[in-house]
């Protein structure tokens, strides 16, 4: 893998300025925290990153806004919520079943603010279209579609990421980076093995700053959740560019917070196209594509 290779991406809707705040000459680990959302058309990985601190007032105002929210539907008598989940409070199904629109936007309004007030929070978020990736690449099954996915995107995520604190230049030599993952059946190694490939791969001049990257599940992680609404968004924001509507909807709220900035990006056919004349069927993992 070589770092021109970022070139083939098609940038969706420019890279914002963000607010990512380090000290000087500090040892400051980046955590960054990324979900998949997926339709039969695209498929797309969100990741939401930012410094230690800022995760901590995050959690614990994302959990009193949960416990408050089910205090109100117990009062209520309605059933409780486990957690947010992005899909089913924007299509109101599963445990936001009955919740009319104005009070899922007045809860996901609640959570945003959220975001907003912890302060210096930066997203980045890639897409493919999964035909278009079975096509260029010959892949047969929906389980291989799924492993190239992962694959793609994971290093794509990488990539960007360290360019992101790679351009901030000086005061940033010390900042390293964690990765954490929603659990997925069956794809944690996937992610794994192509976190290994481009972390071992010495043109990737980024690579020193990753030093892990582990699955966790939402019932232990907070910060899965806003990764969620970020995937989550960024897929729809796929549709809006490709039928000219330009920034808008959830995620242009978040993007206009004074405290949140960042990237995202999908591919073309040509892009991808253009990735296997130049890698081949080795770069997404001949052997894990084979099972």
């Amino acid at each position: 893998m070589r770092l021109s290779h970022v070139e083939l991406l098609s940038e969706l809707w420019g890279t914002l300025t963000g607010h990512l705040s380090f000290e000087e000459s500090n040892f400051v680990v980046l955590s960054g925290y990324f979900d998949e959302s997926e339709d039969s058309e695209w498929f797309t990985l969100g990741c939401i990153f930012s410094t230690g601190m800022n995760w901590t007032w995050l959690r614990t105002d994302w959990m009193n806004c949960l416990e408050k929210k089910n205090k109100q539907l117990t009062d209520e008598g309605r059933p409780t919520i486990s957690r947010f989940h992005a899909s089913d409070c924007w299509q109101g199904s599963k445990e936001f079943q009955g919740w009319e629109p104005l009070e899922r936007e007045a809860f996901r309004s609640e959570l945003k603010a959220i975001i907003d007030a912890s302060d210096g929070f930066h997203i980045v978020s890639h897409s493919v279209k999964v035909s278009e990736l079975a096509e260029v690449f010959n892949i047969k099954t929906h389980k291989k579609m799924k492993r190239a996915c992962y694959r793609l995107l994971v290093q794509y995520l990488m990539m960007q990421i360290g360019n992101d604190v790679e351009s901030r230049g000086r005061g940033y030599e010390h900042v390293r980076i964690s990765l954490i993952h929603d659990r997925t059946t069956g794809m944690d190694n996937t992610i794994l093995d192509a976190f290994n490939q481009l972390k071992n791969d010495e043109t990737f001049q980024s690579r020193h700053r990753f030093i892990t990257i582990a699955p966790m599940g939402w019932e232990n992680c907070i910060p899965l959740q806003p990764a969620d609404m970020i995937a989550y968004e960024s897929r729809k924001q796929v549709y809006r560019h490709k039928n000219g509507d330009g920034l808008g909807g959830e995620l242009k709220e978040l993007l206009d917070l004074p405290s949140f900035g960042g990237s995202g990006h999908f591919f073309r056919r040509d892009n991808l196209e253009e990735l296997k004349k130049l890698l081949g069927r080795l770069w997404l993992g001949e052997e894990s594509l084979s099972n």
